[in-house]
This record gives structure tokens, C-alpha cells and sequence, in this order.
């Protein structure tokens, strides 16, 4: 409803000639699948306009992203929704979803060259991403390596009231720092992460011996070791991208595809055909890698080959 909304908005404005604000400080893509719902992604996106103008889209399909996107210079982009929905065989990507709100999953990758597309790498605004949804580590450093430079990411499962809090003191801590002028990413980032383990939620834990306790997370995978009746609460690991985390973002990538060795000589030689990479093997490209001389588009390239998606 709200992506048809949007799509007769912006053929109303194609009709009237009226032109949208040059640019756009916060986009937001909320999505709550009918399969799964998620009570919160709708009010995550709310309250980040609270602190920054945002344009906020309930529920849309790739297209509608990429129109999102497309009508305004964006400067940061928020996804809220399911980050792990599957896509073939073992592959996480953004639980985007129709206008009757059946799951449409796109390649990981598509996401990611849509979003480095409007990064100021090429020669866009889009300065950072947050997904702000389980497990979505994989789709978070494509995006990196796809020129943004910040991304905000969930490392494990999150609990849903937790990644809205941590979304909502986020871009509140972003708004501060960007209205004093400054570097902000980091500073607000972690910023955010002190909120989340430092402030007492109004809910009670119920369990003795901690019944008399406010509620309290902290920043720990809800999947690992024994949670019930643990105190404070797993919240899950949120992780910051930045820069400086490209080379690594590459290795852990190339890692992860297995990329059989017989066939990686073509993807290199068809890569440098494109002119991204000027090495022969597997082993001169990790340790090109290794000496921080990273072809960022190169490995993007070989593993779209490779059919890494």
C-alpha cells in the first residue's frame, strides 16, 4: 500500500513538474513480511525521522527501492526488517517484500551495487547504511566493498526490541554530532552501543533472583551458550564498517565463496578485462590483499563470476 502510495507520488510530481527537495538526509525501507510480521520496523522508521527529515517507505520490492533512491541524492539509508531471509542455496539478503507482503528476496549483491551506486565513490551522497536486522554480516561487507563507506550491521540474531532501541539512539546521536559539524559515525555509534547496555528498560525481568531488577541487555549472541534465566540479556552484536575495514571485508569474503581454483584463472583474466585487476591467482590476490593493495571492485567482480551472488 505505502510502495503504491510512493510510485503515485512521484507520478504525480513527473505531472506537475514540481521538483523534491535536492537532497534526502535519511531513507528508510521498513518491511514486516505477512509470513513472519515484525511489530517494530514501522515505528524504527518514525522514530528516525524524529531526529532526521526522512522519507519512509512500508514494505517495497527491489524496484521500489532503486526508485527510492533514485528521486533524491540520499546521504544515509535505513533497512528495518529481516536481514537473513534466504536467497538460493545458504545465501542471506533483505526480507523486502510486495504489496500484499509475500517475502520478495533480491540477490544479496543487487543490493549492494544499487547502494555503492549512490555512494560518493561514484559519485553520489550515500554515506551510510544501517541493516538493521539479523545476521546480516555477508550483504553489509558487499555493500562496504561496493564503495559506502559506514555501514551498521547485526553480526547474530537480534532481539526486536533492542535493535529498535539501538536504531533510535543511533540516529539521534548522528543528528547531534552532525548539527555540531564533526566526524560522527564512530562517535555515534558507539554512542548508541553505551545507551543500549547502560540504560534500564522499563520492563521487569521476572525471574528470581533478578525479579526486583530493571531489564538490561548486553551485547552478546543470543545462540550461544545457555540463555534462559541468564542476566542481563543478549541483545546481539551490532558491528560498524568503516574504511579502514575494506581489506579484511575482502579476505573474509573470498574466504567464504570456496572459489573452486580451476576456474578462478578465467574470473581473473575476464576481471581484468574490466580493468580491475592486475594480478593472476588466488594466492598474489590475497597476498595483494594482504599488502593493503585492495582491488575492492576486482573481488566484487570475480565473485559475481564466479556466480557468488
Amino acid at each position: 500500500m505505502a510502495a503504491a502510495a510512493a510510485r503515485k507520488a512521484e507520478a504525480a510530481e513527473e505531472r506537475t513538474g514540481e521538483t523534491a527537495p535536492v537532497r534526502c538526509e535519511l531513507a528508510v525501507l521498513a518491511c514486516s513480511p505477512r509470513r513472519a510480521p515484525l511489530d517494530n520496523v514501522v515505528l524504527e522508521g518514525l522514530e528516525a525521522s524524529l531526529h532526521l527529515p526522512a522519507s519512509v517507505l512500508c514494505g517495497g520490492t527491489f524496484n521500489d527501492l532503486r526508485r527510492l533512491l533514485g528521486r533524491r541524492a540520499t546521504q544515509r539509508f535505513l533497512f528495518a526488517g529481516h536481514a537473513n531471509a534466504r536467497f538460493g542455496s545458504a545465501r542471506l539478503t533483505l526480507g523486502l517484500t510486495t504489496a500484499d507482503g509475500r517475502l520478495a528476496p533480491p540477490p544479496p549483491f543487487a543490493i549492494a551495487a544499487l547502494l555503492g551506486r549512490h555512494s560518493p565513490r561514484h559519485g553520489g551522497d550515500l554515506e551510510f547504511v544501517m541493516y538493521n536486522g539479523c545476521k546480516s554480516e555477508r550483504i553489509a561487507l558487499l555493500t562496504l566493498l561496493s564503495g559506502v563507506d559506514y555501514v551498521c550491521y547485526w553480526r547474530t540474531p537480534v532481539e526486536t526490541t533492542a535493535a529498535r532501541f539501538l536504531c533510535a539512539a543511533l540516529f539521534e546521536a548522528v543528528a547531534r554530532r552532525h548539527r555540531a559539524g564533526r566526524p560522527y559515525y564512530r562517535w555515534a555509534f558507539d554512542e548508541a552501543c553505551g545507551a543500549l547496555v547502560g540504560e534500564p528498560r522499563p520492563v521487569q525481568w521476572a525471574d528470581a533472583p533478578n525479579a526486583d531488577l530493571p531489564m538490561r541487555w548486553e551485547m552478546r549472541d543470543p545462540e550461544e551458550g545457555p540463555q534462559l534465566g541468564r542476566y542481563p540479556l543478549a541483545a546481539g552484536v551490532p558491528v560498524l564498517l568503516t574504511p579502514r575495514d575494506r581489506k579484511e571485508a575482502a579476505r573474509t569474503l573470498l574466504r567464504a565463496a570456496m572459489l573452486p581454483r580451476i576456474a578462478l584463472r578465467a574470473w581473473v583474466c575476464r576481471a581484468r578485462e574490466r580493468h580491475a585487476l592486475r594480478i593472476q591467482t588466488r594466492s598474489e590476490l590475497l597476498m595483494t590483499l594482504a599488502r593493503r593493495k585492495i582491488p575492492h571492485d576486482a573481488v566484487l567482480i570475480i565473485m559475481q563470476l564466479a556466480g557468488q551472488p
